[in-house]
């Protein structure tokens, strides 16, 4: 019998999973859905073990949120998920976030791509993913937005430089997607993380190492939205768009 398409994971709010303001942080959000993508995709024998396996891995390069304010501790989040489509060697994924109510607290798309562990360069598709990879049946994939994200720039910049370490890295050898939106997030101000996060889009768009030494930089537009970057010398990694309740 083949397994269903779409996957239901439930997580209940801890301790370490929650901000200064008592909701879950958009960055341990980000890991739970990571953790239902996984999930999802081992069901159907296309998780990361399967591909590691076959010496390759999934890479996200981009993400896009709209979400409610986020439930806190002791609470529990429901995620579902499903593969929704590909192009080219592009693979997507959309998510929709649950309260325990049933109540729908926000939605998300994502871009994948599969990447040589050897090579660290972009693959086909698995063959044999590519009956996996169609919508399920009835269900309409979420909206993607498309095109470049604005840089930071203006004197209102703000800017840190980080090191990566250790923790920082996954089991693919390189800083997990988590980290870059965490990073984004470090370089704001606390009146702005005190509010809840509206809607983020960011993207990834080469691997940090361990030593690697970044520069991470944000900056206000209007609407409460920042622009951010994260630069190893002159070469830009990856990108993000937040805009704040």
């Amino acid at each position: 019998m083949r397994p269903p398409m779409k996957r239901s994971f439930s997580f209940p709010i801890r301790y370490s999973e929650v901000d200064r303001e008592g909701r879950l942080s958009p960055v341990a959000l980000l890991q739970m859905m990571q953790s239902a993508a996984d999930g999802n995709a081992s069901s159907l024998s296309a998780g990361v073990a399967d591909l590691h396996a076959e010496g390759l891995t999934w890479a996200m390069i981009r993400m896009e949120m709209h979400l409610e304010p986020l439930p806190g501790l002791g609470r529990t989040l429901t995620v579902d998920t499903w593969p929704s489509g590909s192009a080219r060697s592009f693979v997507y994924r959309d998510y929709r976030l649950y309260d325990e109510q049933g109540h729908l607290l926000g939605q998300a798309t994502s871009t994948w791509l599969v990447l040589s562990l050897e090579t660290r360069r972009m693959v086909s598709i698995p063959g044999y993913m590519e009956a996996l990879l169609p919508p399920p049946p009835g269900s309409v994939p979420l909206p993607r937005s498309e095109g470049r994200l604005p840089q930071p720039a203006g004197p209102d910049r703000r800017q840190f430089d980080h090191q990566v370490r250790w923790f920082d890295l996954d089991a693919n050898g390189h800083a997990g997607n988590a980290q870059y939106l965490r990073w984004c997030l470090e370089a704001l101000p606390p009146e702005v993380l005190r509010r809840p996060l509206a809607q983020a889009t960011f993207t990834i768009r080469a691997e940090a190492h361990l030593d690697d030494v970044l520069t991470v930089t944000a900056s206000p537009l209007p609407d409460r939205s920042w622009t951010h970057s994260i630069q190893r010398g002159e070469g830009l990694l990856a990108q993000a768009l937040t805009q704040w309740g």
